[in-house]
């Protein structure tokens, strides 16, 4: 999980609150390979866990930062051999899908982790979210706003084609806003005061 505090937080409350019966916390559990599944906060921490004799056998948590790391560990330890989808363009090598979208029940309003490969060498990791599943998840919590999180693509239905169109207007300026988008949540508090109070004193 790294240092980040709020992190681990998030994933104590994921397991604490599927202990006592929600199994769709956060932004939901996910179904990762044969019958290992994983919860996902909006704020990035994963716990991945199976069900052995009707109890939660957790077998490992991560931050986005550190999530395919965890996964191919899981995968080596447990499954098969991770699943890849997806094409190519002039950067994305690859878009891996940790969930198959043959496994989603509605495409329509539901929301997945993605990793893409770029040609620099880097995976980076994705919220994929439908715009039905904004209004699930204010409707989840009980509110009529969406609460902050770390921001999320957004299509209007999880498909291939979709999600690698939304990728596409990700990738100018050096993949600068999808290098934002995989980043957030993982600066500290004193980071972001340091590069504002630079911004300014850049301007004055």
């Amino acid at each position: 999980m790294g240092k980040n505090q709020s992190v681990q937080q998030e994933a104590d409350e994921l397991i604490q609150k599927f202990l006592k019966g929600n199994t769709n916390p956060g932004l939901g559990s996910k179904n990762l390979f044969e019958n290992v599944s994983y919860l996902r906060g909006k704020n990035g921490a994963r716990v991945f866990y199976r069900m052995n004799d009707n109890k939660m056998e957790i077998l490992g948590k991560s931050s986005k930062a550190n999530e395919q790391t965890v996964i191919n560990v899981l995968r080596e330890l447990y499954g098969k051999g991770a699943k890849k989808v997806g094409g190519t363009n002039m950067k994305i090598n690859n878009i891996i899908y940790p969930t198959s979208l043959s496994q989603l029940t509605n495409t329509k309003d539901d929301n997945i982790d993605i990793f893409v490969e770029l040609d620099d060498g880097f995976t980076y990791t994705l919220v994929v979210c439908t715009t039905k599943n904004l209004e699930t998840l204010m409707e989840k919590e009980g509110l009529d706003y969406l609460p902050a999180m770390p921001p999320m693509v957004i299509v209007k239905e999880l498909t291939e084609e979709n999600i690698s169109k939304a990728l596409g207007t990700y990738l100018e300026n050096n993949a600068y806003w999808l290098k934002l988008y995989y980043l957030a949540g993982e600066f500290d508090s004193e980071t972001l005061q340091n590069t504002l109070l630079k911004n300014k004193s850049d301007y004055e």
